[in-house]
């Protein structure tokens, strides 16, 4: 019992139970184990309609009206300049007017220097430039934001690419080390085979004489085993049996 309680508290310490804040993304009839699916994506014609109805949501707690534009119109003079085709070149655009910034400030330092009370017309050039780049900024967030997720897309596709790429070699080299192994496998079933198969060649079970050539070996005739009664003449070496 004290084994048992000790393995399911090291379980629920692995794998701890949800927070109570998952019951807020259940259905409330109490019977469907799943939450509802997420609203269809507004369309355009939606976006339109909600606009002319004037309703206001919230967006991270933060009140958001429909009825204007995410990015406010320029209230100064509009400097950046727009293509044939209604778009801008932002890259261009920036840098063109941070140049122009650059230029009126130096003037707004030198007018301040020479005279002091006539800066407000290099000033005021000042504050609708930087407003300027500000609204360039602000149009320019969507393409950011788009081009910041094909990025990030682009490297999670080569990560999983390169991570296939590592568990393909990985079986690859599995797949050899098994293949060789069954390879040396069956090799040693074969010796086996083979042993099995070949004769005992006069050796038995139990105690028995080994046969040996009568000649002996190198002409002395002396042998341990069965031999001839001559060869053995003389030497004073009695035949006897070997146990193997």
């Amino acid at each position: 019992m004290a084994a048992a309680a000790n393995t399911g508290a090291a379980m629920r310490e692995a794998y701890p139970p949800p927070p109570s804040l998952f019951n807020l993304y259940g259905p409330d009839d109490g019977v469907s184990p799943l939450p509802p699916p997420p609203p269809p994506i507004p369309t355009p014609a939606d976006v339109a309609a909600l606009r002319e109805r004037k309703i206001e949501l919230k967006v991270l707690g933060n009140p958001l009206k429909l009825s204007e534009d995410l990015v406010p119109p320029l209230t100064t003079q509009t400097l950046y300049r727009h293509q044939s085709d209604g778009s801008i070149d932002f890259k261009r655009e920036l840098r063109r007017l941070s140049g122009e910034l650059m230029f009126m400030f130096l003037e707004l330092l030198k007018t301040v220097v020479e005279k002091p009370s006539g800066y407000a017309p290099q000033l005021t050039s000042v504050n609708v430039l930087l407003s300027n780049l500000v609204q360039l900024s602000n149009l320019m967030r969507p393409y950011q934001a788009r081009a910041t997720l094909e990025a990030t897309l682009l490297l999670q596709v080569a990560t999983m690419r390169n991570s296939i790429n590592r568990i393909r070699q990985q079986v690859a080299a599995a797949d050899e080390v098994l293949a060789g192994m069954a390879r040396a496998l069956v090799d040693v079933e074969g010796d086996t085979a083979d042993s099995a198969a070949r004769p005992s060649g006069g050796v038995g079970p139990g105690p028995g004489p080994m046969a040996v050539p009568a000649g002996g070996v190198g002409g002395t005739g002396t042998r341990f085993g069965i031999g001839s009664d001559e060869s053995l003449a003389g030497t004073g070496v009695i035949g006897m049996d070997m146990e193997v």
